[in-house]
């Protein structure tokens, strides 16, 4: 059966792989890995209670903001791999995630990135208790599109609260220990 995902995470004969519908899940192959963060079509096969992939087809790679931002990009997969629960589908985070492939330039915006991170975030189910947003704000930030809050005129009035928010989730987050990379969020806030 051939599915689509996104690499998460691989070893040498272990991929992790984010299946638009089966969620998260394990995979043992044989055949060479593609790197993490590409997007892969694949022949999933399920034998007993594991998944085998027997090839993959790379359909994209977003090396335009790897070049520019590997970090973001790191940090982005390595949440996603903490985040995700095994076998759960997750339909919003994966078609807010195909985004890096459909439009990779506008990740070249920090505060993009920051309004992506939010959305990401919220679509998995992690939002941390003590918001510093007003209702109202938060209702609009996790309602309204990407482009829209980017484009609105409210980029200073909310991008520190954005970070703060962001920081907080990280730093609650149970496997915040085992992040490597997760400077990256020093790099894009707010001086």
């Amino acid at each position: 059966m051939l599915s689509i995902g996104i690499v998460l995470k691989s070893d040498s004969e272990i991929v992790f792989l984010f299946d638009k519908y089966k969620g998260k899940i394990c995979c043992r192959t044989q055949k060479r890995v593609p790197v993490c963060g590409a997007l892969v079509q694949y022949d999933l096969q399920k034998k007993r209670a594991r998944f085998f992939v027997d090839r993959f087809e790379l359909l994209d790679v977003p090396f335009e903001l790897a070049k520019r931002d590997i970090l973001f990009l790191h940090h982005l997969f390595e949440f996603c791999f903490y985040s995700l629960v095994y076998g759960a589908c997750s339909k919003k985070t994966f078609s807010l995630l195909i985004q890096l492939y459909v439009d990779e330039h506008l990740f070249f915006n920090n505060f993009y990135k920051k309004i992506f991170l939010f959305k990401c975030f919220i679509s998995l189910g992690i939002a941390h208790g003590n918001r510093p947003f007003s209702p109202k704000l938060f209702y609009w930030l996790c309602s309204e599109s990407i482009d829209s809050i980017v484009s609105a005129n409210l980029h200073l009035e909310i991008e520190h609260t954005v970070d703060a928010w962001l920081y907080k989730c990280v730093g609650a987050h149970p496997y915040y220990k085992d992040f490597k990379t997760i400077h990256f969020l020093k790099k894009i806030r707010m001086p």
